[in-house]
C-alpha cells in the first residue's frame, strides 16, 4: 500500500520502504537543525556568562567600562 505525504507543500506518494527511508531522512534533518539551534543557544549563553563575569570582576576592582577600555588599550 502506498502512502501519500505532503511536506513543504509538495505532495508525494511513497511505498512503505520509501516511506521508511524518507522518515529516517527527515528525522536526521530535524536532529541536525535542533543540534545547530542548541549550539547557537549555548554560544549565546556562554557569551552572557562571560559578560557577567567581566562585569563582576570590574565591580570587584571598582572599574567602569571606560576605565577598563583605557587599561586594555594601554
Amino acid at each position: 500500500m502506498a502512502l501519500t505525504r505532503v511536506r513543504n507543500g509538495i505532495r508525494s506518494t511513497y511505498t512503505p520502504e520509501e516511506e521508511a527511508e524518507k522518515l529516517a531522512e527527515w528525522a536526521s534533518e530535524d536532529i541536525k537543525r535542533e543540534a545547530e539551534e542548541a549550539s547557537r543557544l549555548a554560544q549565546k549563553q556562554k557569551k552572557v556568562e562571560l559578560e557577567n563575569s567581566i562585569k563582576s570582576k570590574m565591580s570587584a576592582f571598582g572599574l567602569n567600562e571606560e576605565e577598563l577600555n583605557v587599561l586594555l588599550n594601554a
